[in-house]
């Protein structure tokens, strides 16, 4: 077994596309020869044992169908086995080492920590902040992409929280995220917000910065070799470290880096 003091958390529920993306990912990770440990949370727990050289620690989904979209993240706590975790979404490839990343995740001191500004104008999930900050009473929000998060084994307090609003709130954020259901986000960013959690930004200086997503970008120039990856994100040239491709989009960009990274292709066996 490896040491389980920092390692990677990958949720990969529903259809099995999910697992070939999980796969996608964690083949990235393996790619830059980080050693950390890789566990899935699956409900294609037999294919997913099968695939010893990505996945350390395979986890079977106890919380059911009803829960396989985007708040099955308000779990991820209750699924830790590391010390440190770093949760990142199935769709998301690695393209350089985010070694400096951790320290600085470390160095936060922040039971839960994403990349996010600290919000209190603007809108968001179709709603204003400002109506945000006065519906849960709250300063400001943390207004986040959730492709990854960082939490220690200190997290629970702060996942309990946010599942809590979401079981409380029937009425504000009315909002299904893509078809997959309610969305995590708002929830863990006010969460975030009442309990002081500490984030990175986005971006540094130079458009460099731990993970951006494809969202409203355009002019794509990706080369796992060279661990190059660069587009405009709303006009500005952006170079992340892990590129969060969301929905798998844009598809041909990242078809054809899955089959740089040699994912199989195998028909899994029956859901477990």
């Amino acid at each position: 077994m490896k040491d389980l003091t920092e390692g990677y958390q990958i949720i990969a529920l529903g259809d099995e596309k999910y697992l070939r993306m999980a796969e996608a990912c964690a083949a990235s990770i393996r790619a830059l020869g980080d050693e950390r440990a890789i566990q899935v949370i699956t409900n294609h727990v037999v294919w997913a044992e099968g695939l010893v050289s990505l996945f350390d620690v395979v986890t079977p989904f106890r919380h059911g169908e009803g829960l396989f979209g985007p708040l099955a993240k308000l779990k991820c706590h209750e699924y830790r086995v590391f010390d440190h975790t770093l949760f990142v979404d199935c769709d998301c490839i690695f393209f350089e080492s985010i070694d400096k990343y951790w320290d600085a995740f470390r160095a936060l001191q922040s039971p839960v920590s994403v990349v996010g500004v600290a919000q209190t104008a603007g809108t968001w999930y179709g709603k204003s902040i400002r109506d945000f900050r006065s519906y849960f009473n709250v300063p400001y929000v943390v207004q986040m992409n959730s492709g990854v998060i960082y939490f220690s084994e200190a997290a629970g307090h702060v996942f309990d929280y946010a599942w809590d609003l979401c079981l409380k709130d029937n009425e504000f954020i009315r909002h299904d995220h893509r078809g997959t259901g309610a969305p995590d986000e708002p929830y863990l960013g006010v969460a975030m917000a009442a309990l002081a959690c500490k984030y990175l930004p986005p971006l540094n200086g130079d458009g460099r910065g731990l993970m951006i997503s494809t969202v409203k970008s355009s002019r794509f120039d990706f080369d796992l070799k060279s661990g190059r990856a660069e587009f405009l994100k709303k006009g500005d040239k952006v170079r992340p470290a892990i590129v969060h491709f969301v929905g798998g989009r844009p598809h041909q960009e990242y078809t054809d880096l899955i089959k740089k990274l040699r994912v199989t292709s195998i028909t899994p066996p029956c859901d477990q």
